[in-house]
């Protein structure tokens, strides 16, 4: 005898997903795949070292982040609506923070050296966000102050 087997209602998020050869899902609405947590969840860190868990990384994301949460501006599309069938995406897609950018204000500068040194001397400053290590230590501290000295200094 037959049945059927399909996998309905899984939920499927803090993943890395990256296809180069073609599309990273293929997904339809019938088997009411669930791409990305109802609501974010803070946490220390993500699959790409971001501070939410909430869908995934997708390596051909094109959107903006650009309130710097970790968290892509528009959803991942994974199949577009078609007829009555709604669109399958990921509602809250993650976007990698650039090491360095201790703030998470866009670029790296001195405000986040002083913050890494801040951190590094045990005064537990506001605003830091472990997302920027740069050596993979979960911690921020003297090697992220050294990183963006340098990048700092490379610039000129």
């Amino acid at each position: 005898g037959g049945g059927d087997y399909r996998n309905l209602n899984n939920m499927i998020y803090n993943n890395i997903i990256e296809n180069n050869l073609g599309g990273n899902a293929a997904d339809t609405a019938t088997n009411q795949t669930v791409w990305n947590k109802a609501e974010p969840e803070e946490i220390n860190s993500n699959i790409v070292g971001g501070s939410h868990l909430a869908g995934n990384f997708w390596g051909d994301y094109a959107g903006a982040d650009a309130n710097r949460d970790g968290l892509g501006d528009s959803p991942y599309i994974i199949k577009a609506a078609s007829g009555s069938d709604p669109a399958v995406q990921d509602a809250l897609p993650l976007v990698k923070i650039e090491p360095g950018d201790i703030n998470g204000d866009g670029h790296i500068d001195l405000a986040d050296a002083m913050l890494a040194l801040q951190a590094a001397a045990g005064l537990n400053p506001a605003g830091i966000r472990i997302a920027a290590d740069v050596n993979g230590d979960g911690m921020i501290g003297a090697p992220e102050a050294i990183y963006i000295v340098q990048r700092l200094t490379q610039q000129r």
